[in-house]
């Protein structure tokens, strides 16, 4: 897709097995919701060229190709060169593959957004990879639900509740991006998914088994609805 506007609707579509990226979006504001992307042989979903729009009820698995989401920004310095890609991600699954280096969600580029009510598992070497980011982004990733004072558009919100399973590392950042210490608190493990979800697997069942306290999201949905249903602090700030 290139440049498709909010007025475009995409939903349940499926895409498996490409020899390069599954879902490839440049710029535009459409969103997507209900699909699915999975053993593309490069990114199983790929974000850049000042993409901002939103991802819903997403189902990804990378099995021997690279990222399951890229989201990149422009060329050049995205302090200056606009627009810059910010991408809202809710009620996405996301399972990677443990014998690969690269990330379930790998941000760059200065590209910012949220990501919310999801599940990584099995990513190789980190769930969420945040480089190459620009002046303002320097010490704003955070998991600290922001109020419409406190939002900056070009900063990365992660939700903490959000499941982070079966990774070696949860969130890391290079240099550019800060020293904040960002992390969740769920690693709970999926109902059935070997080690290695690799193309050979016949069965799998991604949902997470819950905890000791019920449903693991139980109380935990004001990420969700702050974002998803375009609540303030996004809808006010072009997560729309």
């Amino acid at each position: 897709l290139a440049g498709v506007g909010s007025g475009t609707k995409i939903s349940h579509v499926e895409v498996a097995y490409s020899i390069d990226d599954g879902i490839e979006i440049f710029g535009g504001t459409v969103d997507l919701s209900y699909c699915s992307s999975f053993y593309n042989q490069d990114d199983q979903i790929d974000l850049e060229a000042g993409y901002r729009g939103r991802l819903s009820y997403i189902f990804v698995m990378s099995g021997n190709g690279h990222r399951g989401i890229e989201v990149d920004s422009t060329r050049g310095d995205p302090d200056v060169v606009s627009p810059r890609t910010r991408v809202e991600i809710a009620h996405a699954t996301i399972i990677g593959n443990p014998l690969s280096t690269f990330p379930a969600i790998e941000f760059r580029g200065g590209a910012s957004g949220a990501i919310v009510a999801s599940v990584l598992s099995h990513a190789g070497s980190t769930a969420v990879k945040i480089t190459t980011c620009s002046l303002s982004q320097s010490n704003t990733t955070t998991n600290q639900l922001p109020s419409v004072s406190t939002f900056k558009p070009n900063a990365i919100y992660l939700d903490p509740f959000m499941i982070i399973s079966d990774t070696g590392t949860q969130v890391s950042q290079d240099s550019s991006c800060g020293t904040n210490t960002i992390s969740t608190n769920k690693t709970l493990s999926l109902r059935l998914l070997p080690t290695i979800p690799t193309e050979g697997i016949l069965m799998v069942d991604p949902r997470p088994k819950h905890d000791t306290e019920g449903p693991w999201r139980r109380d935990k949905d004001v990420w969700s609805i702050a974002a998803y249903a375009g609540r303030a602090p996004f809808s006010d700030q072009g997560f729309q």
